[in-house]
């Protein structure tokens, strides 16, 4: 996996909240900037590929005409 790019500000805010919720230790200020890189890290699955669409099979002779439509008795053609 690949993990973005995080600014450095973001960082040292996220590692100030840190440090401000632990109330306010002296001397751990890496395992703050550590933790804070771990909190905003996310990581990017890569994409995968997708197996191709399976192909619609055509209808049996049998199964169709079982679901086609009634054909329509056509008009005898006159002589003119």
């Amino acid at each position: 996996m690949t993990t973005p790019m995080i600014d450095e500000a973001r960082v040292a805010e996220k590692a100030y909240e840190l440090w401000l919720a632990e109330g306010q230790p002296e001397g751990r200020q890496d395992e703050h900037w550590y933790r804070a890189i771990d909190a905003l890290t996310v990581p990017v699955p890569k994409k995968t590929r997708r197996a191709p669409a399976a192909k619609t099979v055509a209808p049996k002779a049998a199964d169709a005409d079982a679901t086609a439509k009634p054909k329509r008795a056509r008009a005898p053609k006159t002589a003119a």
